[in-house]
């Protein structure tokens, strides 16, 4: 896992709270909403299933409540949170509904980006990437 790579400072991490994929009022799942895509994601059964936000205010509401949700996995990764008003984060990434994105710290050019999630998010594909393309070891 990229852990390693945290704990020693060869990394920095954050999470980037964007549009709701499934939303109660919208696309939803009955995955989400009986708690079992948090489980598999988290390790502890959770509904999670909300409405589309549409307002700053709702989206840090809520990314709120999911960091509450997961701070045992994700206790020292920052949350940033996409204003709703121009998904401006997701946009530029085609982030929706979930993808990792490594950028370079001083161009802030991509320099992996993985398919879209969940099927394509990977952490492994992240870690050989450090590896074998940017050669770094996490010691």
């Amino acid at each position: 896992m990229v852990s390693p790579y945290l704990k020693r400072g060869r990394l920095n991490m954050v999470n980037v709270y964007i549009k709701e994929a499934h939303p109660s009022d919208g696309w939803e799942l009955d995955t989400n909403t009986s708690g079992e895509t948090f489980q598999h994601t988290f390790g502890s059964k959770r509904k999670i299933c909300y409405k589309q936000t549409h307002t700053l205010a709702e989206r840090i509401s809520v990314a709120t409540e999911f960091m509450k949700a997961i701070r045992h996995v994700a206790k020292s990764i920052p949350l940033l949170v996409d204003d709703p008003e121009t998904n401006a984060t997701c946009e530029a990434y085609e982030a929706a509904p979930e993808r990792l994105v490594l950028l370079d710290p001083n161009t802030r050019t991509v320099l992996f980006s993985s398919g879209q999630g969940p099927w394509q998010y990977s952490i492994l594909k992240l870690e050989k990437f450090l590896k074998d393309e940017l050669l770094l070891d996490a010691d």
